[in-house]
């Protein structure tokens, strides 16, 4: 039997009248709606054709500058060039402000990844320790010797220290990540960052 409905709202369906589902804000739906609003990402094209990453908030006061690549990093020039008093502003400390005497590090090592969420402020010698630099062997820390085992070694305050000699070359970095770890914290660029490392402790020399 067919049962007519007045409301505009509502669809009927044989004897069955469904109303059209609202998000409320109050709810767990709502509340998720708007987060997706806010963590929206826009890209910002630098002079070059380079690409950078930023969030929704932060795009309407950094795309009124032209934004160009200084050394793989979103940045611009200040001050009079005829004077030879220009500076350069990087994108990622005009978004985050880190305090006197930091800087804006990113934390996956992406330079062009001016997310909040990838920003944090660091000194200049843990901004240094998060870049990443692989040798040969293709792991950071570990040096291939001339008897043909591998040494893995770290740079503490300026100072090479040696953390032993292994005969493989994934055990060799899972000794550096094990120091780096100690040491660094969390500003450590890790040879194994996601997955199980293989246990250096009882493999060295």
């Amino acid at each position: 039997m067919f049962v007519s409905c007045n409301s505009l709202k509502s669809i009927c369906l044989g004897s069955l009248a469904i109303r059209p589902f609202r998000v409320h804000r109050g709810t767990v739906a709502g509340r998720a709606e708007t987060l997706l609003k806010t963590a929206t990402m826009k890209i910002i094209t630098l002079s070059d054709g380079s690409q950078t990453q930023v969030d929704d908030l932060d795009f309407a006061p950094l795309s009124i500058f032209t934004w160009q690549n200084h050394k793989g990093y979103a940045a611009r020039r200040v001050g009079s060039a005829r004077q030879h008093s220009t500076q350069w502003v990087f994108m990622a400390s005009q978004i985050i402000h880190p305090p006197k005497g930091l800087e804006a590090d990113h934390r996956d090592g992406n330079k062009l990844n001016n997310l909040r969420s990838n920003l944090r402020p660091a000194t200049h010698s843990q901004n240094n320790i998060n870049v990443a630099r692989k040798n040969l062997t293709g792991y950071r820390g570990v040096r291939l010797q001339r008897s043909g085992k591998f040494a893995a070694q770290i740079r503490l305050n300026g100072r090479v220290r040696h953390l032993g000699t292994f005969q493989r070359a994934d055990i060799a970095a899972s000794a550096y990540d094990e120091s780096a770890i100690r040491h660094h914290g969390e500003f450590a660029m890790l040879n194994f960052p996601n997955s199980k490392q293989p246990n250096a402790r009882s493999q060295g020399d």
